[in-house]
């Protein structure tokens, strides 16, 4: 059975990632929260396309460089087909926004379908990136009150939070 939470987050899901190849930058909802997903629920809803100058690319070749040739090829594409490859300020862990974006940026992306709402993270490893915000955002509370999960990312928010330990009171 899926809960309302889930149900919630797989409507602002789908609305966020267009399912089609629009090109408005228009959001068609507007979420309060950050759109937290997967990685594979990024590859299979937006669709990355191969980096034609470099096949070798990292990510199965749909990675583009930030300079030369890649990174003009990026600049003429429709803005919401890009997708920016961040780091955070430690540089401890990536994740990939919708967008570009020249801060803490390790390589762009194009997809075959348009992001419709720039407020989305696609989570490359769930248990470093949740970690992460659970440090720096008050705990398993704080992800939830900062983060709309999608239906895949609250499993994997889910299995985390059984393996955080939960300080022993004296």
């Amino acid at each position: 059975m899926i809960s309302q939470t889930a149900t919630a987050s797989s409507t602002v899901a789908s609305q966020a990632l267009s399912s089609g190849n629009s090109t408005s930058t228009t959001p068609a909802i507007a979420p309060s929260k950050t759109l937290l997903i997967t990685h594979g629920e990024w590859v299979a809803q937006c669709k990355p396309i191969i980096n034609p100058l470099d096949r070798r690319a990292s990510f199965d070749g749909t990675m583009y460089e930030t300079y030369g040739d890649q990174v003009e090829l990026v600049q003429r594409t429709v803005p919401s087909q890009i997708w920016t490859l961040k780091t955070t300020e430690d540089g401890d862990t990536e994740y990939i926004s919708a967008g570009w974006s020249t801060v803490n940026r390790i390589g762009y992306f194009i997809t075959e379908n348009s992001w419709v709402d720039r407020d989305i993270e696609v989570v490359i490893d769930a248990d470093e990136h949740l970690y992460e915000l659970k440090k720096y955002s008050g705990g398993v509370r704080g992800i939830e009150k900062a983060f709309t999960l999608s239906p895949m990312m609250r499993q994997a928010f889910e299995a985390c939070k059984l393996r955080w330990s939960k300080p022993k009171r004296n």
